[in-house]
C-alpha cells in the first residue's frame, strides 16, 4: 500500500509530452518530461541509465557535458512490426537536462537490411514501421523516466 502511494505521488510529479514527427523528411521521436529533480541529478542519473540499459556505456556515449546538461550517444534496438517481422534499428540519442525537466530525442535512425544499414527514410516499408518504431523508442523514454523516478525514491531509503 505504501509503495502504491509513493508511485502515485511520483506520477503526479511527472508530466510528459511525446511527439513523433518528420522534420525535413527525417524520422524523429522527441519526448519532454518534467520531474522533481535538479539538472545535475537528471544528468548524472541519465548516464547511469545508459550504463544499465545498453551493453557498453563507453561505446554508447559520444559526448557529455554537465554544464549544458547534454548527453549524446548511439543505440541499437530490436522492434517488431507487421506481426512477427522483427527488425534491428540503430539511432542517435540526445538527452538534454534542465532544472526539473529533460528532453530525449531519437533521430538518424537506420534499419539493418541484408547486412547493410539504411536510413529509415529510404527504407521501402518505412511508413508501415514508423508507428511501431516510435512506440519502441517511447518505451526507452519511459524506461529512463522510471529509472529517474526510482533513483529519486531510493535516495530516501
Amino acid at each position: 500500500m505504501k509503495q502504491t502511494l509513493i508511485a502515485i505521488c511520483l506520477l503526479a510529479l511527472v508530466s510528459c509530452a511525446t511527439s513523433q514527427h518528420t522534420s525535413n523528411g527525417q524520422f524523429e521521436v522527441v519526448t519532454v518530461k518534467e520531474i522533481a529533480m535538479s539538472k545535475t541529478d537528471i544528468y548524472k542519473n541519465s548516464l547511469l541509465w545508459i550504463a544499465d540499459s545498453f551493453r557498453s556505456a563507453s561505446r554508447v556515449v559520444e559526448y557529455k557535458d554537465l554544464d549544458s546538461g547534454a548527453i549524446v550517444g548511439n543505440g541499437v534496438i530490436k522492434f517488431r512490426w507487421g506481426g512477427v517481422i522483427s527488425e534491428t534499428a540503430q539511432f542517435k540519442m540526445k538527452i538534454e537536462a534542465k532544472e526539473k525537466k529533460y528532453r530525449i530525442t531519437f533521430k538518424q535512425v537506420e534499419i539493418l537490411s541484408k547486412g547493410e544499414w539504411l536510413p529509415i527514410e529510404s527504407y521501402m516499408k518505412r511508413r508501415l514501421m514508423y508507428p511501431k518504431l516510435a512506440k519502441r523508442l517511447d518505451t526507452l523514454s519511459e524506461d529512463l523516466q522510471i529509472y529517474l523516478q526510482n533513483t529519486e525514491s531510493e535516495k530516501k531509503w
